[in-house]
């Protein structure tokens, strides 16, 4: 008989997914891209959405600052307290001051009402010489302070700028030059020589606001009429639709029958002339138009462009047109292109635009678009020497500021409707990431998100997956860790959507123990002034820490001896005695005095931290301290106090969360409620499906 027959099974290790892929995103500073296609995202540098995140000069991706209510005290022309109620029309500054154009009358802060401006026209203010010149669209008028009245001489003005020690402003509507001084203010009426248009831009003389070039005598103004001759278009009349400097030329925006763009150069009245930039695309609302380092940005109808004043302009919204352009032309809320308001906040380096409850911030550095929500109607915008400040429907003066008066953190808004602070909530959604292939199942096991939370808050991470039932599986289930609820997607077959919700919750910002801490035996030094002789003593101590003031104070129960040089817990009388000081501030919680060091390690559980004190002494009962080297001659000692640290640290924290979806694609949507975060970083591991052989 034959030898039997043998066999052995060998088992084999087998695994859908063997290919390890990975992605990480750790920079956001191109902002948002609104294209239907997740393909057009470049998922290094851009996002699928935001609400109130922003990229600024320091390129961090974080929660924006707050607006701020801002005290404004206003009076009626007989100085009559009271609230104001009607929009905001225009803020500018006077010696100071804030100043602002409300429901048709022009305010100072603490100052009864100085004047009158148009009731609804948007108002520009200007600086120039000693006065404020309030530009309403109406006769130019001027303040000194003390009187308030219309420019003699003076066209109708909108808008301007201040260039060449020289007004420059544009015409409002039709009408004539006012009379010049000594002459009624109806002088010029009829006589088509003083006739003021809305196509043309007037220049004052040098330093002389009642010179605009009519006048034999006194004639160092000018004037430029740009297509004077041509007809209105059917949609846009003939006129001026913006004004702006850069690069020491003046542009000028003209809409018409021809659309164009121009620039003034030149510096004297033998040599200005005004030449055509481009033609094709203008501004179609001049208070779009915003002057910046990369060049003056302005509103058309199919977005915002900016431009150099030379042959070429560029669409710098055609990321988030399609959801940019709907939003702000919805007459059912009274919103249009032509409302829309924007400003240049050179702090942050954004272009801001826009107008109601919603801006959108563009980093002009980084091309990066940020969408911003705001609780109360925006109706203006301006950045004033001290910051950025925007009027709303309500007549409120807000400012973007990152803390108040008190140093306390303002990451909330003012809303008018409430009549209170509301906390800002902050979402940033990635695009949907391929993983390399976006064809290809994948499974992704886990997210590793960096971010700092500085406040008490929640930071919701929802993961949001194109799940694909594949080997069979039908159903694909995900497990909600926040309401223990298990989601199935709504199909058997193709493509569904599903999502997981982490929820992280954020302590109170780090920072030292309030009250009054313990310590351990001190060594408390001193040295004979007289004769040189180092002596030390032994005795307690006890500290107080006062987080408001960020003061760390420590007091010695052993007093010094006469005629003594001590450690700079001490300092030395009038009279030459050295005196026990208490509270003396030896530290600060920082770790930013000279006479503290730190060690240990911050923690978000309370833990025992060490506070060294560096021995110190006097060169002389002056007030010069030198540090005291180690010495084992004389036993030099360093004091240890020890003290314990509580919250969490304000420092970024990487959190390794876990994922477990199958997916063809995975984003991620963060949102920070009663928080700010600063986000830095966004990474995935995981493995691609193992392709059939």
């Amino acid at each position: 008989m034959g030898a039997p027959f043998k066999y052995k099974l060998n088992t084999k290790g087998h695994s859908f997914y063997s290919t390890p892929t990975s992605f990480s995103q750790a920079s956001f500073i191109e902002g948002v891209n609104y294209s239907v296609l997740s393909t057009a995202i470049d998922f290094e540098k851009q996002i699928a959405d935001c609400e109130n995140m922003v990229v600024a000069l320091d390129q961090f991706c974080r929660t924006r600052q707050g607006f701020v209510k801002q005290v404004f005290e206003a009076y009626t022309s007989s100085g009559i307290a009271i609230t104001l109620t009607s929009p905001i029309q225009g803020i500018g500054s006077y010696d100071g001051e804030i100043v602002i154009a409300c429901g048709g009358n022009i305010y100072i802060n603490g100052l009864p009402s100085i004047g009158t401006c148009h009731a609804t026209n948007p108002v520009n203010f200007l600086k120039f010489k000693d006065y404020l010149f309030i530009l309403d669209g109406e006769y130019l008028k001027r303040y000194n302070g003390s009187t308030y009245s219309i420019v003699p001489g003076s066209p109708k003005a909108k808008i301007g700028l201040v260039h060449k020690d020289r007004l420059w402003v544009v015409g409002g509507n039709d009408g004539y030059l006012r009379g010049n001084a000594g002459e009624s203010l109806d002088a010029h009426n009829g006589d088509e020589t003083y006739a003021v248009h809305p196509y043309t831009v007037y220049v004052s003389g040098p330093r002389d606001e009642e010179d605009w070039g009519y006048i034999s005598s006194n004639s160092l103004g000018t004037f430029f009429e740009f297509d004077a001759y041509v007809e209105d278009n059917v949609n846009y009349p003939n006129e001026i639709t913006g004004i702006a400097l850069y690069s020491n030329s003046v542009i000028i925006f003209k809409t018409g029958q021809y659309q164009r763009i121009y620039r003034i150069d030149g510096s004297t009245l033998s040599d200005f002339s005004a030449t055509p930039a481009y033609e094709g695309n203008t501004s179609i609302n001049q208070q779009t138009v915003a002057s910046t380092a990369s060049g003056v940005f302005y509103m058309h109808n199919d977005g915002v462009y900016v431009s150099g004043g030379e042959s070429s302009v560029s669409l710098v919204t055609k990321n988030i047109n399609n959801r940019f352009l709907p939003e702000f032309n919805n007459p059912t809320e009274g919103i249009y292109l032509s409302t829309l308001r924007a400003e240049f906040d050179s702090v942050n380096g954004l272009y801001l635009i826009g107008y109601n409850t919603r801006l959108y911030a563009f980093n002009i550095y980084t091309n990066g678009w940020f969408r911003w929500s705001l609780p109360s109607s925006m109706t203006s915008i301006k950045k004033l020497e001290d910051g950025l400040y925007i009027g709303t429907s309500k007549g409120s003066i807000l400012k973007y500021m990152k803390s108040d008066a008190t140093g306390a953190s303002t990451y909330y808004d003012w809303s008018d409707n409430l009549g209170e602070n509301v906390p800002i909530t902050s979402v940033l959604t990635t695009g949907a990431y391929p993983f390399t292939d976006s064809t290809v199942v994948k499974h992704i096991k886990h997210c590793y998100l960096m971010f700092e939370a500085a406040e008490q808050g929640e930071v919701d991470i929802k993961f949001l997956s194109n799940m694909a039932p594949v080997f069979g599986v039908g159903v694909q289930t995900e497990y909600d860790v926040v309401d223990s609820v298990v989601h199935s997607p709504t199909s058997y077959s193709g493509i569904s959507t599903l999502s997981k919700r982490i929820v992280i919750g954020v302590s109170e910002s780090q920072g030292w123990d309030e009250g009054t801490f313990a310590t351990g035996t001190l060594t408390h030094y001193t040295h004979t002034y007289i004769n040189s002789v180092a002596t030390r003593e032994a005795g307690t101590g006890a500290g107080t820490i006062d987080r408001g003031t960020n003061a760390i104070s420590v007091t010695f129960d052993v007093p010094p001896t006469a005629s003594s040089e001590i450690n700079a817990n001490y300092w030395w009388n009038d009279a030459g005695t050295p005196t026990l000081v208490t509270g003396e501030i030896i530290g600060t919680q920082d770790g930013t005095s000279s006479l503290v060091t730190f060690s240990g390690t911050l923690a978000h559980t309370p833990i025992a931290g060490t506070l060294v004190v560096t021995p110190k002494w006097f060169t002389n009962y002056a007030e010069t301290f030198m540090e005291v080297p180690s010495d084992s001659v004389l036993g030099w000692d360093t004091p240890l106090i020890s003290i314990g640290f509580d919250g969490s640290v304000n420092t970024s924290t990487l959190h390794k969360l876990p994922v477990g979806a199958r997916c063809m694609t995975l984003g991620v949507q963060i949102t920070a409620t009663d928080t700010p975060i600063n986000l830095q970083y966004i990474a995935f591991n995981g493995a691609l499906l193992r392709q059939a052989p």
